[in-house]
Formats: structure tokens, sequence, C-alpha cells
């Protein structure tokens, strides 16, 4: 899994952690993988997915128009 925040970044820890719009996090990185481990495994609402299974994850919780996308270039499946 792996995506980018925007806007407003992420709030983690309970609050005592902060991470900013523009961060990546990535699964295959073991940074990324304990931070979405411990935050139950579901990217922010203000996650844009840089593949087909963050989408997809994704999209088990928020509606299609909720998720940003860059149709041109990311060639996620909008199913």
């Amino acid at each position: 899994m792996k995506f980018q925040l925007r806007g407003s970044g992420w709030s983690i820890d309970g609050g005592r952690h902060f991470l900013p719009e523009g961060t990546i996090i990535d699964t295959a990185d073991a940074g990324g993988a304990a931070i979405m481990q411990r935050h139950g495994s579901m990217p922010p609402i203000n996650a844009m997915p840089f593949d087909q299974a963050t989408y997809d994850l994704m999209r088990q919780r928020y509606e299609a128009w909720q998720i940003f996308t860059n149709p041109s270039v990311d060639g996620i499946n909008r199913h």
C-alpha cells in the first residue's frame, strides 16, 4: 500500500505526532508499515492512493467521490 497525504496532513499516535501534507506512506518500508499497523491499516480520508490496492482498501470505508485520484496518470481502476 502506498499513498500521499494531502491537505491537512495526519495526526497520529493519539495526536502526539503529526505527519504533514505531502508525506508519502509506503508499507513496503518498515516505517510506513509500522505507522499503518498502529492505525488500523486504513489510510485517512485525505490520502491520495498511488496503487490499486490502496484505492480498493479506501473504497471499503469511503465513497469514490471522496477519494482524490489522478485519472490521467495513476492507472487506478475506479470500479
